[in-house]
């Protein structure tokens, strides 16, 4: 058996943002799609009534982000529980974001499920190594675009805040609000190659950890 291939694919196939999400819908009742579509239905209208009349709609759209975001949490939170017995703070990384938490549970149950041990990972750390490697000198001239957009988008906002309104102020803020949660589901779906070698070499270290 090639330990190494069963090991990339736990993470790169299995313990996946995208696995997150349709687990979680796969679960869902009834009642939640319900809600679930009542949430998106209000977001498109609230936008789409932001963009014929600008104003205050933009506020409804914002709300309706958090309320969808903390819904899509709380049907995440019953996945685990009803699929690992709940969480174990003392055994799965403390940080939730991306997902982390549950993507660790479910990569370590691949490995067990394909009998993976912990000698197996450990002799696998220097193929991750060498991936990390590559993949940080691809990165590289992404950093510094990244970098200059947000220097740019920055220069423009610090512009635009001395010749408006207090009204225009806020409506703004909500944009910038509604703006980031926007980015935030995006890069939380589509990672840097980088950002997943690093998190999967992390995943290794916690299993061998908690295989000792």
């Amino acid at each position: 058996m090639n330990e190494w291939k069963e090991i990339w694919l736990a993470y790169h196939s299995e313990a996946t943002r995208t696995r997150v999400f349709i687990d979680v819908m796969s679960r869902a009742t009834a009642w939640d799609y319900i809600y679930i579509l009542f949430l998106l239905a209000v977001l498109a209208f609230s936008l789409a009534m932001h963009i014929k009349e600008p104003g205050w709609w933009l506020v409804l759209s914002v709300i309706t982000e958090v309320a969808l975001l903390f819904k899509l949490s709380n049907l995440k939170e019953m996945m685990i529980l009803n699929e690992y017995g709940g969480p174990d703070k003392t055994k799965i990384p403390p940080s939730k974001n991306n997902h982390q938490d549950t993507r660790y549970l479910i990569f370590k149950s691949r490995l067990k499920e394909k009998h993976i041990t912990k000698s197996h990972v450990k002799d696998c750390f220097d193929l991750i190594e060498s991936q990390i490697d590559i993949a940080s000198t691809d990165s590289t001239g992404l950093k510094k675009s990244i970098g200059f957009s947000i220097g740019m988008l920055a220069g423009v906002f610090t512009t635009i805040w001395k010749k408006v309104d207090t009204y225009t102020l806020i409506l703004i803020a909500f944009s910038i609000i509604g703006f980031v949660i926007f980015i935030y589901l995006i890069a939380s779906a589509f990672p840097s190659k980088l950002e997943r070698l690093k998190e999967q070499k992390y995943f290794m270290l916690l299993f061998c950890r908690e295989m000792s």
